[in-house]
Protein backbone atom coordinates (compact mmCIF):
# COMPACT_ATOMS: atom_id res chain seq x y z
CA UNK A 1 0.00 0.00 0.00
CA UNK A 2 1.49 3.60 -0.78
CA UNK A 3 1.99 6.14 1.69
CA UNK A 4 1.34 9.86 1.05
CA UNK A 5 4.75 10.67 0.44
CA UNK A 6 5.26 7.62 -2.33
CA UNK A 7 1.49 9.51 -3.83
CA UNK A 8 3.25 12.93 -4.00
CA UNK A 9 5.93 11.59 -5.79
CA UNK A 10 3.85 10.17 -8.29
CA UNK A 11 2.08 13.06 -9.00
CA UNK A 12 4.78 15.25 -9.23
CA UNK A 13 6.67 12.66 -11.45
CA UNK A 14 3.35 12.30 -13.86
CA UNK A 15 2.58 15.66 -14.01
CA UNK A 16 3.71 17.79 -16.73
CA UNK A 17 2.32 20.99 -15.44
CA UNK A 18 2.10 22.98 -12.31
CA UNK A 19 -1.42 23.05 -10.71
CA UNK A 20 -2.98 24.41 -8.41
CA UNK A 21 -5.38 22.15 -5.98
CA UNK A 22 -9.03 23.59 -5.96
CA UNK A 23 -11.57 22.72 -3.49
CA UNK A 24 -15.42 22.70 -3.69
CA UNK A 25 -16.98 25.36 -1.76
CA UNK A 26 -18.66 23.71 1.48
CA UNK A 27 -20.11 26.79 3.25
CA UNK A 28 -21.07 24.15 6.15
CA UNK A 29 -17.83 23.31 6.09
CA UNK A 30 -16.89 26.56 6.63
CA UNK A 31 -18.92 27.70 8.89
CA UNK A 32 -17.29 24.54 10.86
CA UNK A 33 -13.71 25.55 10.46
CA UNK A 34 -14.47 29.13 11.58
CA UNK A 35 -15.59 28.30 14.55
CA UNK A 36 -12.89 25.77 15.24
CA UNK A 37 -10.47 28.63 14.67
CA UNK A 38 -12.14 30.70 17.27
CA UNK A 39 -11.96 27.86 19.59
CA UNK A 40 -8.71 27.80 19.44
CA UNK A 41 -8.19 31.19 19.76
CA UNK A 42 -9.63 31.36 22.90
CA UNK A 43 -8.44 28.36 24.14
CA UNK A 44 -4.84 29.83 23.65
CA UNK A 45 -5.95 33.22 25.63
CA UNK A 46 -6.92 30.96 28.64
CA UNK A 47 -3.46 29.07 28.23
CA UNK A 48 -1.91 32.27 28.60
CA UNK A 49 -3.79 33.54 31.42
CA UNK A 50 -2.86 29.70 33.55
CA UNK A 51 -6.08 28.08 33.06
CA UNK A 52 -4.18 25.37 30.81
CA UNK A 53 -7.42 22.81 31.79
CA UNK A 54 -9.73 25.04 30.18
CA UNK A 55 -7.81 25.55 27.19
CA UNK A 56 -7.68 22.15 26.88
CA UNK A 57 -11.18 21.77 26.82
CA UNK A 58 -11.65 24.56 24.13
CA UNK A 59 -8.84 22.84 21.90
CA UNK A 60 -10.13 19.82 22.24
CA UNK A 61 -13.59 21.22 20.92
CA UNK A 62 -11.78 22.22 18.00
CA UNK A 63 -10.18 19.77 17.14
CA UNK A 64 -13.70 17.34 16.87
CA UNK A 65 -14.85 20.39 14.17
CA UNK A 66 -11.68 20.53 12.26
CA UNK A 67 -9.79 16.92 13.14
CA UNK A 68 -7.23 17.46 9.99
CA UNK A 69 -5.20 20.72 11.78
CA UNK A 70 -2.06 19.82 12.86
CA UNK A 71 -1.71 22.89 14.46
CA UNK A 72 -5.04 22.24 16.99
CA UNK A 73 -2.72 19.30 17.84
CA UNK A 74 0.57 20.74 18.79
CA UNK A 75 -1.07 23.33 20.69
CA UNK A 76 -2.42 20.79 22.62
CA UNK A 77 0.33 19.16 22.90
CA UNK A 78 2.26 22.11 24.53
CA UNK A 79 -0.78 22.43 27.10
CA UNK A 80 -0.19 18.35 27.84
CA UNK A 81 3.46 19.26 28.58
CA UNK A 82 2.60 21.62 30.73
CA UNK A 83 -0.04 19.11 33.04
CA UNK A 84 2.75 16.31 32.63
CA UNK A 85 0.05 13.89 30.64
CA UNK A 86 2.93 12.59 28.60
CA UNK A 87 0.96 10.17 27.35
CA UNK A 88 -1.94 11.89 25.82
CA UNK A 89 0.64 14.48 24.49
CA UNK A 90 2.59 11.35 22.23
CA UNK A 91 -1.15 10.79 21.38
CA UNK A 92 -0.98 13.88 19.47
CA UNK A 93 2.38 14.06 18.58
CA UNK A 94 1.44 10.76 16.73
CA UNK A 95 -1.51 12.35 15.08
CA UNK A 96 0.77 15.15 13.49
CA UNK A 97 2.95 13.02 12.31
CA UNK A 98 0.08 11.28 10.28
CA UNK A 99 -1.26 14.46 8.89
CA UNK A 100 2.30 15.61 8.16
CA UNK A 101 3.04 13.27 5.16
CA UNK A 102 6.21 14.65 4.37
CA UNK A 103 7.57 14.78 7.21
CA UNK A 104 8.38 18.35 7.37
CA UNK A 105 6.25 19.96 10.05
CA UNK A 106 9.30 21.20 11.99
CA UNK A 107 7.19 21.89 15.45
CA UNK A 108 5.61 18.71 15.29
CA UNK A 109 9.17 17.19 15.40
CA UNK A 110 10.46 19.31 18.37
CA UNK A 111 7.23 18.53 20.54
CA UNK A 112 7.70 14.99 20.10
CA UNK A 113 10.79 15.20 21.26
CA UNK A 114 10.16 17.09 24.40
CA UNK A 115 7.76 14.83 25.11
CA UNK A 116 9.83 11.70 25.11
CA UNK A 117 12.51 13.57 26.79
CA UNK A 118 10.38 14.31 29.63
CA UNK A 119 9.33 10.15 29.49
CA UNK A 120 12.79 9.58 29.50
CA UNK A 121 13.17 7.99 26.42
CA UNK A 122 16.48 9.61 25.45
CA UNK A 123 17.06 7.81 22.05
CA UNK A 124 13.92 7.91 20.79
CA UNK A 125 14.08 11.73 21.79
CA UNK A 126 17.56 12.46 19.83
CA UNK A 127 15.94 10.73 16.72
CA UNK A 128 13.41 13.58 17.03
CA UNK A 129 15.58 16.04 17.91
CA UNK A 130 18.19 14.96 15.07
CA UNK A 131 15.25 14.87 12.55
CA UNK A 132 14.61 18.88 13.55
CA UNK A 133 18.35 19.59 12.79
CA UNK A 134 18.13 17.87 9.38
CA UNK A 135 15.43 20.53 8.27
CA UNK A 136 16.92 23.33 10.23
CA UNK A 137 20.38 22.90 11.45
CA UNK A 138 20.30 26.26 13.17
CA UNK A 139 17.75 25.21 15.51
CA UNK A 140 19.17 25.99 18.26
CA UNK A 141 17.27 24.49 20.80
CA UNK A 142 17.36 21.35 19.27
CA UNK A 143 20.83 21.03 19.05
CA UNK A 144 20.87 21.80 22.75
CA UNK A 145 18.22 19.03 23.84
CA UNK A 146 20.44 16.36 21.35
CA UNK A 147 23.33 17.05 23.58
CA UNK A 148 21.31 16.63 26.43
CA UNK A 149 19.56 13.37 25.16
CA UNK A 150 23.13 12.27 24.79
CA UNK A 151 24.41 12.55 28.24
CA UNK A 152 21.70 11.08 29.65
CA UNK A 153 22.39 8.45 27.35
CA UNK A 154 25.81 7.76 27.99
CA UNK A 155 24.20 7.70 32.02
CA UNK A 156 22.34 4.88 31.32
CA UNK A 157 24.64 2.96 29.56
CA UNK A 158 27.71 3.60 32.17
CA UNK A 159 24.78 2.47 35.10
CA UNK A 160 23.65 -0.99 32.75
CA UNK A 161 27.93 -1.42 32.46
CA UNK A 162 28.06 -1.48 36.09
CA UNK A 163 24.75 -3.55 36.84
CA UNK A 164 26.25 -6.18 34.58
CA UNK A 165 29.23 -5.52 36.67
CA UNK A 166 27.62 -6.04 39.79
CA UNK A 167 25.40 -9.23 38.58
CA UNK A 168 28.23 -10.92 37.32
CA UNK A 169 30.49 -10.58 40.38
CA UNK A 170 27.41 -12.14 42.45
CA UNK A 171 27.09 -14.61 40.27
CA UNK A 172 30.72 -15.78 40.59
CA UNK A 173 30.47 -15.17 44.39
CA UNK A 174 27.53 -17.79 44.39
CA UNK A 175 29.01 -20.01 42.16
CA UNK A 176 31.79 -20.44 44.50
CA UNK A 177 29.63 -20.93 47.42
CA UNK A 178 27.98 -23.83 45.75
CA UNK A 179 31.72 -25.43 44.71
CA UNK A 180 32.38 -24.97 48.55
CA UNK A 181 29.07 -26.45 49.57
CA UNK A 182 29.39 -29.18 47.27
CA UNK A 183 33.26 -29.93 48.42
CA UNK A 184 31.89 -30.33 52.53
CA UNK A 185 29.16 -32.58 51.71
CA UNK A 186 31.39 -34.12 49.41
CA UNK A 187 33.91 -34.72 52.72
CA UNK A 188 31.06 -35.62 55.64
CA UNK A 189 31.16 -39.15 54.12
CA UNK A 190 34.44 -39.54 54.68
CA UNK A 191 34.39 -38.23 58.00
CA UNK A 192 31.80 -40.13 59.08
CA UNK A 193 33.73 -43.37 57.67
CA UNK A 194 37.02 -42.02 59.56
CA UNK A 195 34.26 -41.77 62.88
CA UNK A 196 33.25 -45.46 62.35
CA UNK A 197 36.39 -46.49 62.16
CA UNK A 198 37.81 -45.43 65.32
CA UNK A 199 35.74 -47.19 67.60
CA UNK A 200 36.61 -50.64 65.46
CA UNK A 201 39.96 -49.88 65.96
CA UNK A 202 39.97 -49.14 69.62
CA UNK A 203 37.33 -52.06 70.30
CA UNK A 204 40.09 -53.91 68.49
CA UNK A 205 42.99 -53.07 70.28
CA UNK A 206 41.01 -53.79 73.64
CA UNK A 207 40.30 -57.02 72.24
CA UNK A 208 43.79 -57.47 71.88
CA UNK A 209 45.14 -56.05 75.47
CA UNK A 210 41.78 -58.41 76.97
CA UNK A 211 43.77 -61.33 74.99
CA UNK A 212 47.35 -60.25 76.52
CA UNK A 213 46.58 -59.62 79.63
CA UNK A 214 46.14 -62.64 81.21
CA UNK A 215 48.96 -64.28 79.35
CA UNK A 216 51.16 -61.40 80.94
CA UNK A 217 49.36 -62.10 84.36
CA UNK A 218 50.66 -65.81 84.01
CA UNK A 219 53.83 -64.72 83.00
CA UNK A 220 54.28 -62.48 85.75
CA UNK A 221 52.92 -64.91 88.43
CA UNK A 222 54.94 -67.73 87.15
CA UNK A 223 58.16 -65.24 87.63
CA UNK A 224 57.19 -64.28 90.99
CA UNK A 225 57.08 -67.41 92.13
CA UNK A 226 60.28 -68.67 90.94
CA UNK A 227 61.70 -65.41 92.54
CA UNK A 228 59.78 -66.58 95.95
CA UNK A 229 61.61 -69.90 95.92
CA UNK A 230 64.29 -68.39 95.05
CA UNK A 231 64.70 -66.23 97.79
CA UNK A 232 63.51 -68.94 100.04
CA UNK A 233 66.60 -71.18 99.13
CA UNK A 234 68.55 -67.65 99.62
CA UNK A 235 66.99 -67.26 103.18
CA UNK A 236 67.85 -70.24 105.05
CA UNK A 237 71.68 -69.90 104.56
CA UNK A 238 70.99 -65.78 106.01
CA UNK A 239 69.35 -67.65 108.75
CA UNK A 240 72.48 -69.41 109.77
CA UNK A 241 74.82 -66.44 108.95
CA UNK A 242 72.74 -64.68 111.16
CA UNK A 243 73.05 -66.83 113.96
CA UNK A 244 77.08 -67.19 113.76
CA UNK A 245 76.83 -63.34 113.81
CA UNK A 246 74.56 -63.68 117.01
CA UNK A 247 77.33 -66.22 118.41
CA UNK A 248 80.75 -63.89 117.64
CA UNK A 249 78.65 -60.96 119.39
CA UNK A 250 78.07 -63.18 122.68
CA UNK A 251 81.57 -64.41 122.64
CA UNK A 252 82.33 -61.22 122.50
CA UNK A 253 80.23 -59.62 125.00
CA UNK A 254 81.42 -62.23 127.14
CA UNK A 255 84.74 -62.10 126.94
CA UNK A 256 84.53 -58.31 127.56
CA UNK A 257 82.12 -59.32 130.42
CA UNK A 258 85.58 -61.87 132.27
Amino acid sequence: MLRYPAILDDIYKFCDCVCMLQFREDPELEKQWTEAERLKEEGSEQYKKGDIRNGIALLSKAIELHPTNKVYYSNRVLMYLKTKEYEKALEDCQHIRELDPVSRYIKGHYLRGLVLYNMRKYKNAASAFQTVIKINPNFKEAIKRLDECKTHIDKEQLAKNEQRRRSSEKFLAMSKLAVVSTDNKNKEPEKSNAAAAVPALVGDSIAADANIAPKQDQEQHKEQKLNDEDYEDNVQPLKENENDIENNDLSEVVAQTE
